[in-house]
């Protein structure tokens, strides 16, 4: 590997510790980001980096490869110039660190609106201080080969707008990989095989959806939603979705899916407890801990729920 990376830019500096709280505020008990144009509205605190570690692992097992969906391999593949991926909102970092391990010849960035991703990164890896909403980015035309974009629709207000940004920076055949979860509770039965009903669950996630999109102006993304705005920009070709699901509480002979569901049934928890202060804000006290109270309840004694999450992945014309 060069010393020098592809996308050195000599006017970036790196952050000291006294540099990092101007980037937080404190509400309810919780670190929040204090990016006033972000509409982001989750915590950025511990608690919520253990929940998106938690997501990352269970994907990591369910899905033997989940960060070489459909043809990151062949992107990231040695050639005569070093490949650069960036990976937007990246949060902890987990993602561009396990990446930049497995491809040690390849260069990663992570861009977030807080400083939460490790300090200490790989000398392949660097995290810089970008809100995704903020375009254009600092690459040059046609000068990335990846960009990674997972879990970044609560982040985005114009998605539409990213996909034009990641076009221009991606080079030709460069690949766009998108990985958004679902807000729509599913599931069979693993006792019955009959469709699992969860009202309680839907009722809360149409609470989150309706305050998300009517108050930050963020949408829910459903199986198609990546695909069909990728469809809408003739700067890519042929997006695919991959849709897995993710178990969610018990199963039922099954030790495997009782350990992933066991864990994101713990991660849905905090992500309930994680959206109530933003959520509080607008509904009222009594109603919400109600909702809450029975989303939980249905989640603890439902078997065969599962989440969606969608993956697709598109290249660069």
């Amino acid at each position: 590997m060069p010393t020098q990376a592809p996308d050195y830019e000599p006017r970036l500096r790196e952050l000291r510790s006294t540099d990092f709280p101007p980037y937080f505020h404190e509400h309810e008990g919780a670190l929040f980001h204090s990016h006033g144009d972000s509409p982001y509205p989750l915590p950025v605190h511990g608690p919520e980096w253990n929940r998106l570690n938690v997501q990352h692992s269970i994907l990591h097992q369910l899905h033997p490869e989940p960060q070489y969906i459909g043809v990151v391999r062949g992107a990231l593949a040695p050639g005569p110039e070093a490949k650069l991926a960036i990976d937007l909102c990246t949060g902890t970092g987990k993602w561009a660190m396990e990446m930049a391990r497995a491809f040690p010849q390849a260069w990663f960035r992570g861009i977030d609106i807080v400083p939460i991703a490790t300090r200490r990164p790989l000398v392949n890896v660097q995290f810089e201080l970008q809100d995704v909403n903020a375009t254009p980015y600092r690459w040059g035309p046609g000068t990335v080969d990846l960009i990674h974009a997972r879990d970044i629709a609560l982040a985005v207000e114009n998605y539409t707008k990213i996909l034009e940004e990641v076009a221009r920076i991606l080079r030709p055949g460069g690949l766009f990989v998108s990985v958004e979860w679902g807000m729509r509770p599913a599931g069979v039965s693993p006792s019955t095989g009959a469709l699992v009903h969860a009202p309680s669950m839907a009722h809360f996630f149409d609470i989150v959806k309706s305050n998300l999109a009517a108050r930050r102006g963020l949408q829910a993304f459903e199986q198609n939603t990546v695909r069909d705005l990728i469809l809408q920009n003739q700067d890519f070709s042929g997006p695919v979705t991959e849709t897995i699901q993710v178990p969610i509480g018990s199963w039922p002979a099954d030790e495997d899916m009782q350990r992933f569901g066991r864990a994101f049934r713990a991660a849905h928890r905090y992500f309930a407890a994680a959206i109530t202060p933003f959520l509080s804000e607008a509904v009222d006290p009594v109603d919400l801990n109600i909702a809450i109270q029975a989303h939980v309840h249905e989640m603890m004694t439902i078997d065969g729920l599962v989440t969606e999450y969608y993956a697709t992945y598109a290249r660069r014309i």
